[in-house]
């Protein structure tokens, strides 16, 4: 087996293991500092377009972002799993009008807009992208969970949209291993650095 991907699996391994071991009480205490910090961007605050990820199994906990998001009157994206019409799957951003009623369990029971509720937006109207990961690194290389649906959505944006990872510190590391189709974010934020 190609050593990187075997590298990335481990590396996923063991950061859902510690993630998975994190309190509620951290969670929740660490997600509103991540927050915070995303809501004082100027990418945020002048952006009409957010693209942002439902979390999932403890991660950076984004719903009341989603909502505050909706309440400032911003069109708000989500990430969709859709399968294609030959069978592949690919990822579409979503409009989501309702946080309360316009989502179902989807794709690995992660909250996805029900089949009534998908109103696809073309990724190039994105101005804002909340970007989720496993672990990251200073040179601010993204490892998701394998299935690189955020890396073909990543390429699809334009060049002036901001990226910007939300996640925990630990998941933050000097270097962590990367294949030539893995696109970086260009920032990220954790309950205790920036780094741009």
């Amino acid at each position: 087996m190609d050593t990187i991907i075997q590298d990335k699996k481990e590396l996923r391994g063991e950061v859902l293991r510690h993630r998975t071991a994190l309190p509620e009480s951290k969670i929740i205490a660490d997600s509103a500092v991540i927050i915070d910090k995303i809501q004082a961007l100027d990418a945020y605050k002048t952006s009409g377009t957010v693209m942002c990820f439902i979390d999932f199994k403890k991660e950076v906990m984004t719903k009341g972002f989603l909502r505050d998001t909706l309440a400032l009157g911003k069109r708000v994206l989500v990430p969709i799993i859709m399968t294609e019409p030959d069978g592949s799957r690919t990822m579409r951003a979503s409009q989501l009008l309702d946080l309360d009623t316009d989502l179902e369990s989807g794709t690995m029971g992660i909250l996805e807009p029900k089949p009534s509720c998908r109103r696809f937006v073309d990724p190039v109207e994105i101005d804002l992208f909340v970007v989720p990961g496993l672990a990251f690194d200073v040179q601010k290389n993204r490892l998701g969970y394998g299935a690189g649906f955020h890396d073909v959505m990543l390429r699809k944006l334009r060049s002036d949209c901001v990226t910007a990872a939300a996640c925990f510190d630990f998941q933050v590391f000097n270097a962590i291993p990367v294949k030539d189709y893995d696109v970086p974010v260009q920032m990220i934020l954790t309950e205790k650095r920036t780094i741009c």
